[in-house]
């Protein structure tokens, strides 16, 4: 009986991921409607997505 190789997942790079994909959604929100308010959570979570970028390259 062989196991599988359990892979390690960071939480970091899942918080990245759903960032990513929040961005993307605001974004496509923000042009189709353009609704300023839309915008407003692009300066909200562009600064999230940066700091998470900074720490995870942190050493």
């Amino acid at each position: 009986m062989t196991r599988n190789p359990v892979t390690k997942i960071s939480v970091r790079g899942m918080i990245l991921f759903i960032l990513v994909i929040a961005n993307a959604l605001v974004l496509k929100t923000a042009l189709i409607t353009g609704n300023e308010w839309w915008y407003l959570a692009l300066v909200i979570t562009i600064p999230l997505l940066l700091i998470l970028l900074w720490l995870i390259r942190k050493p």
